[in-house]
C-alpha cells in the first residue's frame, strides 16, 4: 500500500506533523526497517529533516538502539552523522548517553569509511 501511495505525484514525502516529524522519522521511531528502506529509496526524501527538538532520523535511531536502521541511514550519502539537536547532542552522544553498544560500534565503524563523527 505504501509503495502505491508514494507513486502519487501529489504526495508530499517530507510532510510534517505538529511535532515536525516526517514519515521517515516516524518509520525510524517505530523501528520499521522495511518502511525506512522504502522511504530512503523515494526521490526527494530529506534524510536530515529535524523535528521540533532538532533531532534527525539518525539521532532517533541511535538513541533507540536501532543499529540496523543506523546502518541504513549511514549508507545514504547526504546523511550527516554530526548534526546536533537543539541541545547540542549528536547521534553518537545519544548512543553513548543511553548505553547502546551495538549502535556505538556502528557509528564508530562508520569513521573508518572516511567520515568524522563527533561527540
Amino acid at each position: 500500500m505504501a509503495k502505491l501511495l508514494l507513486k502519487i505525484p501529489s504526495i508530499e514525502i517530507n510532510s510534517k506533523d505538529p511535532e515536525r516529524r516526517t514519515p521517515l522519522l516516524w518509520a525510524v521511531i517505530r523501528g520499521n526497517i522495511s518502511m525506512v528502506q522504502l522511504l530512503l529509496r523515494t526521490p526527494g526524501v530529506k534524510v536530515n529533516a529535524r523535528d521540533n527538538n532538532g533531532r534527525t532520523p539518525l539521532s532517533w535511531a541511535a538513541s533507540l538502539d536501532l543499529y540496523h536502521i543506523v546502518k541504513e541511514l549511514l549508507l545514504i550519502p547526504h546523511t550527516d552523522p554530526n548534526l546536533e539537536d537543539y541541545n547540542a547532542n549528536t547521534p553518537l552522544s545519544w548512543a553513548l548517553r543511553t548505553a547502546r553498544p551495538k549502535t556505538i560500534e556502528v557509528l564508530r565503524s562508520h569513521t573508518r569509511h572516511g567520515y568524522d563523527i563527533d561527540l
